[in-house]
């Protein structure tokens, strides 16, 4: 090869690079194209593009993450509660259930003035509505906390793929 023709390659090569790198596209995927593609890329500033979008995908689903994993420790926390205070409102409607119960034998077999133990069953009835009251209003707040359990975790395992793709990991 003749040193003039080296020049006329050399140079309709970088005429072509050129014109490839001021076409743009913004598809510098390193996955996909070629050896000239690859080199407008990187001569354009594309892949260090890329790469910062890619970083800051990256940051933005690890916050996510991060604000996810937070939000269902706080929520098993407060189910923790709500399950304790369940058991015990439980409890004490079994005693108070156990209360009437013994105050209803003691007026079937009272003597007497039975106004006093009338009085005495009437409160346990009222305690004892109260009390199946609040468990049923515990109850369904213990399931809505499960629910929620099983969205933030569903939403978990969704975002751990999304992170697992972006990262080029396969779970």
């Amino acid at each position: 090869m003749t040193g003039s023709f080296k020049n006329a390659t050399v140079a309709a090569v970088c005429v072509a690079l050129a014109a490839c790198g001021a076409a743009g596209g913004s598809d510098c995927d390193p996955t996909t194209g070629g050896l000239i593609s690859a080199i407008r890329c990187d001569s354009s500033g594309a892949y260090d593009q890329r790469v910062e979008e890619r970083k800051q995908q990256q940051a933005a689903l690890e916050a996510r993450r991060s604000e996810l994993q937070q939000e269902q420790r706080d929520l098993e926390a407060e189910q923790a509660g709500t399950t304790a205070d369940l058991q015990a409102k439980q409890a004490e409607l079994q005693r108070a259930e156990a209360d009437l119960d013994a105050v209803n034998k003691r007026l079937v077999n009272a003597t007497g003035d039975k106004s006093t133990l009338q009085q005495q069953a009437k409160s346990l009835e009222r305690q004892i509505a109260g009390l199946k009251k609040e468990a049923s209003s515990l109850r369904s707040s213990d399931l809505q906390k499960q629910s929620r359990l099983v969205q933030l975790r569903k939403e978990q395992a969704d975002l751990d793929k999304e992170y697992s793709a972006l990262i080029g990991k396969s779970k």
